[in-house]
């Protein structure tokens, strides 16, 4: 049974006694699914399916209104898009009252690792407290757990002074690419840097056929440990492509950035040596491409 929203609660209806499968195509928000005389009430995440097994018939009606929107949003940090989240991905979550009214950010434990408690608030999925890089009342930033890796879903909660004050179920992926930009949607210029050190920008553009760095999120589980600072420079397997206007780019590197989380992905590229102008690029790798409108200013 494949469900979509009508105006009001759907009327029950009466199954035999066997596995009934139901399936949430609903976008953002979940379903709720109640059964009489069991299994009881269960509520199924968006576009996922659960099956209920009964020895015996039972009549079942599901509910489209009694389920709230969720009180917490979870975005990638570098496109603001809600794609399916990624283990190591930088997220950003939004809600109300979720942690400090002063802003406190990043700090590292004696191992270098970032640390998962900040101004007393956390970030658990799945009950795995997640690296935080900045937390305020309306908006935390964060670096997804590892442990997300081959798993469809999970429950993203937000705790402060041990109290939970939001959570969300969010879907699950293996990448979630997004290239950083200046603007904090993710599009506009990169936030690249040109061969002599200066930001690229339409002032600053990148000579053709000179090399580029850019930095991506999202690229998926990573042999680092949970808020691990990268030391040294290793390589992005599969390497990705990437693509400068219409034509390919030759990439050089594509690994951690010493010195960085090792969520960040920087990429190293040698432009095509006619590109010129504003241009468009995007990272591709594993079938996964990077955000729409992250451009390049070449010379």
């Amino acid at each position: 049974m494949s469900a979509a929203p009508p105006s009001a609660p759907a009327a029950p209806c009466k199954w035999p006694a066997g596995p009934a499968r139901i399936t949430s195509l609903l976008r953002g928000r979940p379903l709720r699914v109640c059964a009489s005389p069991q299994p009881g009430p269960k509520s199924i995440p968006p576009s996922s399916s659960q099956t209920y097994l009964c020895e015996d018939g039972f009549i079942a009606w599901i509910d489209f209104t009694a389920v709230a929107q969720p009180s917490l949003r979870v975005v990638n940090f570098g496109s603001l898009l809600e794609t399916p989240v990624a283990p190591t991905e930088v997220v950003t979550l939004f809600g109300v009252a979720l942690g400090p009214d002063t802003p406190a950010t990043l700090q590292l434990d004696s191992s270098n690792r970032i640390t998962t408690v900040l101004s007393v608030t956390r970030v658990v999925f799945d009950g795995v407290a997640a690296p935080l890089i900045r937390v305020d009342s309306g908006q935390i930033t964060a670096i997804v757990p590892n442990s997300v890796a081959g798993k469809t879903h999970s429950l993203v909660a937000v705790e402060h002074n041990a109290q939970t004050t939001a959570s969300t179920m969010v879907v699950i992926g293996v990448a979630s690419f997004a290239l950083l930009t200046f603007d904090p949607a993710g599009t506009g210029p990169c936030a690249a840097i040109n061969l002599d050190g200066t930001l690229n920008s339409a002032s600053t553009p990148a000579p053709a056929g000179s090399i580029v760095s850019l930095f991506l999120i999202g690229s998926g589980a990573s042999s680092q440990t949970d808020g691990a600072v990268a030391t040294e420079a290793s390589s992005l397997s599969p390497a990705p492509i990437v693509v400068v206007g219409t034509q390919l780019a030759k990439v050089l590197y594509a690994g951690p950035s010493p010195g960085s989380t090792a969520a960040l992905t920087q990429i190293n590229i040698r432009l095509p040596s006619s590109a010129s102008g504003q241009l468009l690029v995007f990272v591709l790798a594993n079938g996964f491409s990077s955000q729409f409108g992250a451009t390049l200013s070449v010379k």
